[in-house]
């Protein structure tokens, strides 16, 4: 649709956002009425996908944190091993951050008292090392550089590198291998 302008310097008003000025054979300034073509931003499409990827894994950091607090809340303190156990878990953990704690399954008293000690001193080393804290700054780190591959093999590297650091504690300790 063309629409009359009363002269070239009232096109802007008269809706040439992105239409086209004509000159009628009258010598009238004419303005077509047709749609600016809109570019596609990808800027928007990659913030929107970036956040979408940090949103979802932050929340999947907060939800493991709720777990850890519930099931913390739901274990009971055993002072004879200065730990806790819970039914929830098949395997020993340390939960916590800023005050730690191990946490044994329920079957723990089936145990030898060998397995015990190592057990606990495994745990214990994850304690003194800190691991738990930086594990969350790993998971932080993930949760911001997700689209990087290197992000997601540094959680796993630090995660199993803690695990062999604290099992080599445990054996030193203990002074023998097979114990």
């Amino acid at each position: 649709m063309i629409m009359p302008c009363p002269s070239a310097a009232y096109a802007p008003r008269c809706g040439a956002g992105g239409g086209q000025l004509y000159r009628s054979t009258s010598g009238q300034v004419l303005v077509s009425a047709e749609a600016p073509a809109v570019a596609f931003d990808w800027r928007r499409l990659v913030m929107a996908v970036y956040l979408t990827g940090a949103v979802v894994l932050v929340l999947r950091l907060f939800l493991g944190w709720l777990t850890a607090r519930r099931l913390i809340g739901a274990s009971e303190y055993v002072p004879a091993v200065r730990a806790y156990q819970s039914s929830q878990i098949l395997a020993p953990m340390t939960i916590g951050v800023f005050s730690p704690r191990v946490v044994l399954p329920a079957d723990w008293r089936n145990w030898s008292e060998e397995t015990l000690a190592a057990v606990l001193l495994h745990e214990r080393e994850h304690v003194s090392r800190r691991d738990t804290a930086v594990t969350v700054m790993a998971r932080i780190n993930t949760c911001l550089l997700w689209f990087h591959p290197l992000a997601w093999g540094l959680e796993r590297i630090l995660a199993t590198t803690a695990e062999y650091a604290c099992d080599a504690a445990a054996v030193r300790r203990l002074g023998a291998r097979e114990r």
